[in-house]
């Protein structure tokens, strides 16, 4: 290309005039390029749950937009990038137009080389101004300011998307045209395991969740490929109910009430028939209700060993279940599976609201103390320097013991106990009967 202006053509004014055009042209492409370039980082960084939840609670038009483009990349980008490449091509151009007519008004009837030299370290430095202001600063401003931007630049964004569509769509087909023979050969990419870990901790480290939430969802990435042999109760440990065992020794049985379900079985445990949850039993029992343990029967779930628990869970949900018999390779039963397995599995021990140590155990004013019903019996002992190895009970609670003292029937609000030194009082009893809440008080040993 020929940049060489005779002198005659323009005059010195017309010659300024001119520069001030260029590079007037020069600063809106440099705004676009910087525009474009941080465009393209913000839909390509943005996080689209987080636009979905603001979409929920603010209503806007441009977070509606925001929406769309990023769940719409391709679209997005191809608009973005076709933009971008042609407003970099034009600041090519017209810097070096900026030289060329800037070398012929420094000087004196330039030659022809000199212009293009000057021409060319223009469009250099213009280079140079693009890469730092129009990319790095642009996409660093971009990545850091993704959701922001997002929302603003998007009613802008979705206009040029309408305005390039006819271009974007034969450029994008044209394209899948040329690659298809390549993309046949090429299977689709998963994700694997130690990829999801790596996308948690690049998360965590923008700030985006805390280390508590972090370390749930490695959790979480790692159970889900759990298989059910992995945390089920395993067979030896099962508290298991024989149907044709005395229903009044079943339950009167302390260890009964410490499982929500209990499995039933007839002959041998291989032939678990179904399960039954205490909480039946116990209201028969507090209704004097006579208990059919073949009616009370629910049918179990069965898996085999191998089963994901992800599968399960999503069994436990569509069937509305929480219990399950893990099935060995002979057919037999080697452990069983609760949904309580599955969330301790996730979030570590379900602990109740009463098992934090600061309620189990509160001391009044006056002295006495209100205690939770489900404090260890031991620690109980400790707590008021009763010697734990003088008591002969199968319960391990002190609400069970009191329940024991009072020759095993309910306990009514307001019941007093006494127990070698102490004053117990009952103040609270839960839905199934078992007492919540106790007053203790210590009297003076007399001499």
């Amino acid at each position: 290309m020929k940049y060489l202006l005779k002198e005659e053509v323009f005059q010195m004014d017309d010659r300024e005039l001119l520069i001030t055009i260029y590079i007037a042209i020069v600063i809106i492409f440099f705004l676009l390029s910087f525009f474009f370039s941080s465009s393209d980082m913000v839909y390509g960084s943005v996080d689209i749950l987080h636009l979905e939840k603001e979409m929920k609670i603010n209503n806007k038009k441009s977070v509606r937009y925001a929406y769309g483009l990023t769940k719409n990349y391709d679209k997005t980008i191809s608009t973005i990038l076709l933009l971008n490449d042609t407003v970099n091509a034009g600041l090519d151009s017209i810097s070096t137009l900026v030289g060329v007519n800037l070398c012929f008004l420094v000087l004196t009837n330039p030659s022809e080389a000199t212009s293009e030299n000057w021409g060319f370290i223009a469009s250099i430095i213009c280079l140079i101004i693009k890469i730092l202001f129009g990319e790095i600063i642009a996409k660093s401003i971009g990545k850091i300011y993704n959701f922001k931007l997002s929302i603003l630049y998007s009613k802008v964004i979705r206009i040029l998307n309408y305005i390039c569509l006819p271009i974007t769509f034969l450029v994008s087909n044209f394209g899948s045209l040329l690659t298809l023979p390549i993309r046949k050969g090429v299977k689709d990419i998963k994700i694997n395991e130690d990829d999801l870990h790596e996308m948690v901790d690049d998360i965590e480290a923008q700030g985006a969740v805390d280390e508590d939430k972090a370390n749930l969802l490695h959790d979480a990435i790692i159970y889900t490929h759990s298989e059910a042999y992995e945390i089920m109760t395993p067979r030896v440990d099962i508290y298991a109910i024989d149907i044709e065992d005395d229903i009044n020794e079943i339950i009167d049985d302390p260890k009964l009430y410490k499982y929500t379900r209990v499995p039933v079985y007839e002959d041998t445990i291989d032939n678990i028939i179904g399960y039954v949850k205490t909480r039946n039993l116990m209201m028969a029992k507090i209704n004097h209700e006579n208990i059919n343990l073949k009616e009370m029967l629910n049918k179990p779930l069965r898996f085999p060993r191998s089963t994901e628990i992800n599968d399960i869970l999503k069994t436990f949900k569509k069937e509305k279940q929480h219990f399950a018999l893990i099935m060995d390779e002979y057919g037999g039963v080697e452990g069983i599976l609760t949904m309580e397995d599955i969330l301790e599995e996730l979030v570590g021990e379900i602990w109740d609201e009463k098992d934090d140590p600061e309620t189990i155990v509160s001391k009044r004013n006056d002295g006495s103390y209100i205690i939770d019903g489900q404090l260890n019996l031991e620690d109980f002992c400790d707590l008021f320097d009763l010697d734990f190895n003088e008591i002969e009970t199968e319960y391990v609670t002190i609400g069970g013991f009191c329940l024991e003292l009072l020759d095993d029937k309910f306990a009514k609000v307001g019941e007093i106990i006494h127990y070698k030194n102490l004053t117990i009082k009952v103040l609270a009893i839960d839905k199934n009967g078992t007492i919540d809440k106790l007053l203790v008080k210590q009297n003076k040993i007399e001499d």
